[in-house]
């Protein structure tokens, strides 16, 4: 086991933002960056009651092991656990990585005991509004909860079948019948991003947010319970398997998998909950993988340098991502190196915006030598908090591409592919960075790679996010950045797409220079990382790093 002293508690003098909202001494156990309260079934039940009592507005999520693993996977589902929610244990995965760091759970608080246990205490008259399952499970699900718990109002159900687009009218019906509980049973991460996504929506505070799982399939009868035996001997997820063998995977596969995880953290000591910060919360270096890509760019543009390759006059537009002191990967450049970059671009080429680009490649202006124009995708919240100052200080002109389903629903609005590493700017922020003089363009809705979605869908993420984004800055957004922007992303159909659309422009992310007789709809960028060095900068501005291309072109 794990040396780490036995009785962890949030100090009287902790954090002034703690996960879940735990009071201060609550004794707690952290795996694999999330932080779960040590406590008794007892304990935990009355901390449900009081949230209800008191009309708090908190979320609740019971992860297991496999749900755990996502959370590994998945940095944006994994600061909702870290920094939205109260996390509760359960089972038999999480019971053994507790007893590992030496601070055991005292008891297994799975949704599925605890949720009846919760309607059977809840005061009288106590409102719960069910989402998740099919439309015959939950319709059972609530006709024999109702008959169970008599004291308490089932004032409305909804299917979880429904997308992110579908996802207001289920909002606006909970708004109206006003419940004091929400069960959200759609599987984790989608529950909990759902949850998330409505912590804040002001119709809908005073709620307590439940993630429950496959509580409904029992309810609904889908699903039976593992007998007694099995659970005491935490075998429940064997009973589950002979039941939904489509979930063998998840389990046969998932608990060696969660088990390494769990040891290589206690070697590392990389269990600990790393807190809430304004930018991001893991301080990890980039990735190897990052380093070797990095190795490759920097020998490829010192090879290309040796034969001669590159033109240092063509206009090109570099693009970026992130800009923190604590990068996690090799989208994201530090302060620094942004700053000596941009020196760099402001004393030897000519800082352009896009606008003067795309009225060249029209043939309505002329383009001086070396010009180059900076864009940022995504809309992180550090290009508003540290690129926008370095780039005024040396006049560089800048543009960010943000997906306005995420300005409007944050980490947990976006695309299932696409995993969000940091803080996104919202509404206000992306209006600041407008006002700031920044050119503003769409990522599409979501966030989605393009071409594997069908047609109605593709239109959507590229014709709606910008009607969405001009109703927010109340300006025309003539612009786009296809998501990801490689060649498995986007198809011939999206880029005519966009040309209906209406849009000026739309770019790629495949390096290389660009010329007059350039396709507008699929203007190459070249990507600055965070693992390159001054001179792979400068192989970049001087078309040395062209070649890269041909690796971006695979993916």
């Amino acid at each position: 086991m794990s040396g780490r002293k036995q009785d962890d508690v949030i100090p009287a003098s902790g954090p002034e933002v703690k996960p879940g909202q735990l009071a201060d001494g609550t004794p707690v156990v952290d795996i694999l960056g999330i932080r779960f309260p040590r406590w008794t079934r007892e304990r935990a039940l009355e901390a449900l009651l009081e949230s209800l009592r008191e009309h708090r507005t908190a979320g609740v999520c019971f992860p297991d092991m496999s749900s755990m693993n996502v959370a590994y996977e998945q940095p944006d589902f994994r600061r909702l656990l870290q920094e939205r929610l109260l996390v509760l244990n359960d089972g038999a995965g999480l019971a053994w990585a507790s007893w590992r760091r030496g601070k055991p759970f005292p008891a297994n608080l799975n949704g599925t005991d605890l949720m009846p246990a919760l309607l059977g205490a809840a005061p009288a008259g106590t409102r719960v509004y069910l989402v998740g399952s099919r439309p015959d499970v939950i319709e059972r699900a609530r006709s024999r909860m109702a008959a169970r718990f008599p004291d308490i109002a089932f004032v409305g159900h909804e299917h979880g079948f429904f997308d992110v687009a579908g996802e207001e009218a289920v909002a606006s019906e909970i708004a109206r019948c006003k419940p004091d509980i929400v069960m959200v049973g759609m599987g984790n991460p989608r529950q909990v991003r759902f949850i998330g996504r409505r912590l804040d929506d002001p119709r809908l505070q005073g709620i307590l947010w439940l993630a429950v799982g496959g509580f409904f399939e029992y309810w609904g009868g889908t699903l039976r319970r593992a007998p007694e035996w099995a659970r005491k001997a935490r075998l429940e997820w064997l009973f589950i398997v002979s039941q939904q063998p489509i979930k063998s995977r998840r389990y046969f596969e998932g608990i060696p998998r969660f088990l390494a995880r769990c040891v290589s953290a206690d070697l590392q000591g990389a269990h600990d909950w790393p807190g809430v910060d304004d930018e991001g919360r893991s301080a990890a270096s980039p990735t190897i993988r990052s380093h070797v890509k990095g190795l490759a760019r920097k020998t490829t543009a010192r090879l290309a340098r040796a034969t001669g390759s590159g033109d240092p006059d063509v206009p090109r537009i570099l693009c970026y991502h992130g800009v923190s002191h604590r990068s996690e990967d090799e989208w994201c450049v530090t302060p620094d190196q942004l700053h000596q970059q941009m020196e760099e671009l402001a004393r030897s080429r000519v800082p352009v915006d896009l606008a003067t680009i795309v009225a060249w490649l029209r043939g309505e202006a002329e383009l001086p030598p070396r010009a180059v124009a900076v864009t940022f995708d995504d809309g992180y919240l550090d290009v508003l908090k540290y690129g926008a100052p370095i780039l005024a200080r040396h006049g560089v002109p800048g543009a960010v591409f943000v997906s306005p389903g995420l300005v409007r629903g944050g980490a947990t609005a976006a695309h299932s592919a696409f995993q969000v590493r940091r803080p996104l700017m919202d509404g206000a922020q992306v209006r600041e960075i407008a006002g700031a003089g920044w050119t503003l363009g769409s990522h599409g809705m979501t966030h989605a790679p393009l071409a594997r979605l069908d047609a109605g869908q593709a239109r959507h993420e590229i014709v709606d996010s910008r009607t969405e984004l001009e109703l927010l800055l109340g300006r025309p957004v003539t612009l786009l950045a296809y998501p990801y922007g490689t060649p498995g992303t986007v198809s011939a159909r999206d880029r005519a797409l966009a040309a209906e659309a209406g849009y000026d422009a739309a770019m790629v992310a495949v390096t290389g220079r660009l010329q007059r007789s350039s396709d507008r709809f699929a203007l190459p960028r070249s990507k600055v990382l965070g693992t390159d060095d001054p001179r792979t900068f400068t192989a970049i501005l001087d078309g040395a790093l062209d070649v890269w291309r041909v690796i971006e072109r695979t993916h």
